[in-house]
């Protein structure tokens, strides 16, 4: 008997932002075992260990280390892959880098929101765009 939710997600092309982070991380992880087609846009990981690393999360996927500020990436990432569904994970939200630079952290969590979700708006293959950061 198959599960609704495998059924939704299988061979689904998902792009998850923040795929390196704990929350994005274990979205991926799950819909990975969904059998979703997973693209990931995010910071490499910050500490060790971390999950990435630990569960080897990058195989069967394609994973981006990028800057969400940087529009050119996020808009060849989304041409190539073609994303159906779109979930937003990404931000800055170290209290320690934010405290020490704000502006830095606003500007990350603002313009990578905008990014991701112009890019989302731009690609006709878009049809669930969700931002989940904790950014905005």
């Amino acid at each position: 008997m198959s599960h609704p939710f495998a059924d939704f997600y299988r061979g689904k092309r998902v792009l998850v932002s923040g795929h390196t982070g704990f929350a994005g991380g274990w979205l991926t992880a799950w819909l990975k075992l969904l059998g979703a087609r997973v693209s990931g846009y995010g910071s490499p990981p910050s500490t060790r260990p971390n999950f990435f690393d630990a569960t080897l999360l990058d195989r069967g996927m394609t994973s981006i280390f990028g800057d969400l500020r940087n529009r050119e990436a996020l808009a060849d990432l989304f041409a190539e892959s073609q994303p159906e569904i779109v979930v937003h994970f990404a931000s800055q939200i170290s209290p320690e880098r934010a405290k020490a630079d704000p502006v830095e952290a606003f500007a990350t969590n603002a313009m990578g929101t905008v990014h991701i979700l112009e890019e989302a708006r731009q690609i006709d293959s878009v049809r669930v765009r969700l931002s989940m950061s904790h950014g905005f």
